[in-house]
């Protein structure tokens, strides 16, 4: 029989410095023995969570940019996931990709209730003469970089922490569209973005970037349910971005904010003019960052 592929398998939410380094290892294997690396990623976390870091599409992409050569997209749920690991095994990687190597972390597990745990997939792969590649989780200040990790340090609002987690910034995508143009009224006209529901988004007022083709324009993001000037605290957050020292009109549909460090929380104020000043002390403050900032590809 003839193998013809190395094969990583994970739900790569957030596609973080550990995946990666599956993700680079799976390629480099693939590329010395002149084979393919396939990427086997599930749509979202078979685990029931609310919220994902990375959207279907943003996966794809960041896994494309290490090199893959294929990415299989398992939807969840699904009947792959019924298999028991056995099946799974040779029916899919085997009887349909060919793995010649399989690439994973000490604690994967795949098939249906997490049957082909390391043990057991060891012994099977040698059996059918695959090699498997374990590879060391990545650390940071001690921790194991994990999903759920990430996870939860995004939802506390401590996006300065996500470059060392996941190799960049944390960042949200949305389609541009017209509001009321209250805050413009107040003098600080926003960009409004309509976001996945499935994407997390931290609530608060956020030192952001807003990428303009491919440089990035230094700004303020309000993620929440302003409650100074909305009755409905009980709808989805709302997204808003206020360019710093931009004039014209913005026309990009569709738009990415990098989100750089929390400012404050959100919060309801007394009037419209204690909101107003607030926000000129939100600008003050980002604009002090940007002014001190290594960060070279923006515009201020």
């Amino acid at each position: 029989m003839k193998w013809n592929s190395a094969i990583t398998i994970g739900a790569f939410d957030g596609v973080h410095r550990g995946h990666q380094k599956l993700i680079r290892k799976c390629v480099k294997i693939a590329a010395q023995k002149g084979n393919k690396s396939i990427i086997i990623v599930f749509e979202r976390p078979v685990k029931n969570i609310e919220k994902v870091l990375s959207l279907p599409s943003e996966k794809i992409e960041k896994i494309k940019a290490l090199g893959a050569d294929k990415i299989i997209v398992i939807k969840v749920p699904s009947p792959v996931l019924n298999k028991s690991a056995d099946e799974f095994l040779k029916e899919i990687l085997i009887g349909k990709y060919k793995v010649a190597d399989f690439i994973c972390g000490k604690n994967f597990a795949f098939g249906k209730d997490r049957q082909g745990k390391i043990s057991w997939l060891s012994k099977k792969l040698k059996e059918n003469a695959v090699k498997l590649h374990i590879i060391a989780p990545s650390k940071n200040s001690s921790k194991t970089i994990s999903s759920s990790l990430i996870r939860n340090i995004i939802s506390a609002g401590k996006v300065e922490k996500a470059p060392s987690l996941l190799g960049d910034a944390y960042f949200l995508r949305g389609k541009h569209f017209r509001e009321k143009n209250l805050a413009a009224s107040l003098g600080f006209p926003t960009v409004n973005l309509k976001t996945d529901e499935r994407k997390l988004l931290p609530a608060g007022v956020f030192i952001s970037l807003l990428k303009q083709k491919e440089k990035y324009l230094p700004s303020i993001t309000n993620i929440g349910h302003r409650p100074t000037i909305e009755a409905d605290s009980g709808k989805a957050l709302s997204v808003e971005v206020h360019i710093l020292n931009f004039k014209g009109i913005w026309n990009i549909k569709n738009n990415e904010v990098k989100l750089i460090k929390k400012i404050r929380d959100e919060r309801k104020f007394n009037s419209l003019e204690d909101l107003r000043k607030q926000v000129r002390k939100d600008i003050l403050k980002a604009e002090r960052h940007f002014f001190n900032s290594t960060i070279k590809n923006y515009e201020l």
